[in-house]
């Protein structure tokens, strides 16, 4: 199932429902991508012109560990994920290098798990954020709040889907757990342009849209977002913004279409 508008679909969803915290399980291996070791040298020797590149546009890459989705399975009512572990240069070797994507079978890409957020405020307002120069990907698009799965979430080998999420909205946000009011996952999907799977999830905080503002000022992270941008929670105000915005992330795209379709 493909999803957006008609003639520009953005992403594919693979595991659609609406699933809590208990109901999202995920187990880690310490297991690789099985790339063809001449790709993986020549990921290697792309590395250091990438971080040239990057720098030369104001941003810096850090080849951080990653966590890659290795397999699902999944219903409307429960979701299992299976993760390894990647980097940073093979996720832009492989995955953000299209030439690569006719050369090495979907499930051998890096795939790094991404995590996305759509917040709903307190008084009935669905947020997203304008991303800012500073970040690699969807410069000056509407965007979910989010990441990837990284390292830190790797605790005692273990990987809480949950946790994650609500990290990354600590970071950008600056809403701590107790500013959480709850998280529910609406799924897996597949963005078309770089094949990245990422986890899509819906986290009420207490905050109302303006207080909502204040603490982004404050946040670890703020500046990946040049602002954050507020929707009225009601099917017509979602249809409408996402006529007016063709061009936004297909994160982005995702969370409303999900939103929309409750």
């Amino acid at each position: 199932m493909k999803a957006g508008e008609p003639g520009r679909a953005t992403y594919e969803l693979l595991v659609g429902g609406s699933y809590s915290p208990t109901s999202v399980e995920v187990s880690y291996s310490r297991c690789a991508a099985s790339l063809d070791p001449d790709i993986r040298r020549a990921v290697e020797m792309e590395w250091p012109a990438h971080v040239s590149q990057a720098a030369g546009e104001g941003v810096e890459l850090t080849n951080g560990h990653l966590l890659r989705l290795v397999a699902y399975t999944g219903s409307p009512s429960s979701l299992e994920l299976s993760l390894g572990d990647t980097t940073y240069a093979e996720f832009l070797g492989t995955n953000c290098n299209p030439a690569r994507h006719a050369q090495v079978p979907w499930d051998q890409l890096a795939n790094p798990l991404g995590t996305s957020a759509l917040i709903v405020t307190r008084d009935g307002q669905l947020v997203l954020g304008l991303r800012g120069d500073s970040v690699m990907h969807y410069r000056n698009q509407v965007h979910t709040i989010g990441g990837m799965f990284e390292s830190v979430d790797l605790v005692d080998g273990q990987v809480d889907a949950t946790d994650s999420i609500l990290r990354e909205v600590q970071e950008e946000l600056g809403v701590g757990p107790e500013g959480i009011e709850g998280a529910t996952c609406r799924g897996l999907v597949r963005e078309l342009l770089h094949l990245q799977p990422e986890l899509m999830f819906e986290v009420e905080v207490k905050q109302t849209f303006a207080e909502l503002k204040d603490y982004w000022l404050r946040a670890e992270s703020r500046q990946e977002h040049a602002e954050l941008i507020s929707i009225p929670d009601r099917a017509g105000p979602i249809a409408a913004f996402l006529r007016e915005h063709p061009s936004m992330a297909p994160q982005a795209r995702a969370a409303l279409e999900l939103r929309r379709s409750l």
